[in-house]
């Protein structure tokens, strides 16, 4: 798996004060919060200012009557309600009845956890070791060490194969720092939230794409965006479909833009954003450029660029060759970089499958030729993904909102589809 995220540089809140924003919230004094929190009086109060300090905003007006809620503090509450929300679904996981897990027992797991052992499993998850989590997280690896093993005294559970040089995270652990980053992402969203109330569009959109829509769809997207809203930044991941959603389902991307499988689980909701097929290519100089007719035994006389076993598109070059009562030709070369393909076909005599869009220019195939040779079931539609219980930000709105106005303008461009790129 390649990562691409950025390390953090942003600090988070302490989370014993994100809960204590909540209690509030509610509506309990700041005597009665300090008890639930076992801490004391001035303690709570030095904790919001905390909050407002690290936020860089007034969350309540103190009056009389008690505190009120500024919009600002309105918008962090309602992000530090859904971090909470995760928190509670992990720790709930360590209650003997995780359907009717204790209250009590409950609180006094909220009370231990600490940002920095949510943290240190997230990274351990996204990086896989206790080296590679350390350096995204800028600690050193005995720190993380420690965190990871305080996580799991609190827990009185394992989430850590550990082996001589390193570790990697069992199904449990993996299981709870997806929720531990889904909470972590409430309170980086917060952020964003806070710039938007005080009229500054800012914050950074995740993305993974499939190659067509990285060619296509996604330039143009990025382009309006970032001149319409200077503050925003882009994080864009291309891999395979299955870590890709993986992310996704973890929150460290927020939007997947891909060719969807028949099997998307139920937890991502899905928008169609425009079609695609699949073609035979090669170099403008190959020996078949020019021809008007290709049958399977030609085709296969060249070398192949093959697609990524087990994929949808395997299994449509498979069924090309099969159709003529052959076995496909073996891939000289599988690779995921399609700056390598583009290369090995206008330097050599390669042939490669891939994905074209029926609407727009797709830059990444100009000088390409697309081969006369019809793929089986060729249609692939490009879909936008994203996690069903997503609130977005501002500007994650906003980059939606530009995605869908692309899409519809080149759609109203059928000629830029039609003949070879």
């Amino acid at each position: 798996m390649r990562h691409i995220r950025l390390k953090e540089d942003h600090p988070l809140p302490n989370l014993r004060h994100v809960r204590l924003l909540t209690l509030v919230s509610e509506g309990l004094s700041l005597r009665k919060a300090a008890q639930r929190l076992r801490l004391s009086q001035p303690a709570v109060t030095l904790g919001l200012r905390a909050l407002e300090e690290h936020y860089g905003v007034h969350l309540f007006e103190r009056r009389a009557t008690g505190l009120v809620e500024t919009e600002f503090g309105a918008a962090l509450v309602r992000r530090a309600g859904r971090c909470i929300f995760y928190l509670t679904r992990a720790l709930s996981k360590f209650c003997p009845d995780p359907d009717r897990p204790s209250v009590a027992r409950l609180e006094r797991l909220l009370n231990l956890l600490t940002v920095s052992q949510v943290r240190a499993l997230t990274a351990m998850d996204e990086f896989d070791g206790f080296r590679n989590a350390a350096e995204h997280i800028g600690l050193s690896v005995p720190s993380v060490h420690r965190a990871i093993g305080g996580l799991e005294a609190v827990l009185g559970a394992k989430l850590v194969h550990r082996q001589k040089y390193g570790g990697s995270l069992n199904d449990l652990g993996h299981e709870i720092a997806i929720l531990f980053s889904l909470a972590l992402r409430e309170l980086r969203f917060a952020k964003a939230d806070m710039s938007a109330l005080n009229g500054q569009l800012r914050g950074t959109i995740a993305v993974g794409c499939v190659r067509v829509s990285a060619s296509v769809l996604l330039p143009a997207t990025i382009q309006k965006c970032v001149h319409a809203f200077p503050g925003i930044s882009f994080v864009v991941e291309q891999d395979h479909y299955e870590d890709m959603l993986e992310h996704l389902r973890a929150g460290r991307l927020d939007y997947l833009c891909t060719t969807v499988r028949p099997d998307i689980p139920r937890e991502f909701k899905s928008e169609k954003l425009f079609a695609s097929e699949l073609c035979v290519v090669c170099g403008p100089d190959h020996p078949l450029a020019r021809e008007t007719h290709l049958d399977g035994k030609t085709l296969a006389s060249y070398p192949w660029i093959g697609a990524q076993p087990g994929t949808g598109a395997a299994a449509r070059m498979a069924t090309m060759f099969e159709l003529e009562g052959m076995a496909p030709p073996p891939a000289a070369v599988t690779t995921l970089e399609f700056s390598l393909v583009r290369s090995l076909l206008f330097q050599t005599n390669f042939l490669a499958l891939t994905t074209r869009s029926t609407h727009g220019i797709d830059d990444a195939l100009t000088g390409l030729c697309i081969l006369p040779k019809a793929v089986p079931n060729s249609h692939r539609d490009v879909w936008l993904l994203s996690r069903r219980d997503l609130e977005p930000t501002a500007i994650q709105a906003e980059f939606v909102r530009i995605l869908r106005a692309t899409v519809h303008e080149t759609q109203l461009q059928p000629d830029a589809a039609v003949g070879s790129p």
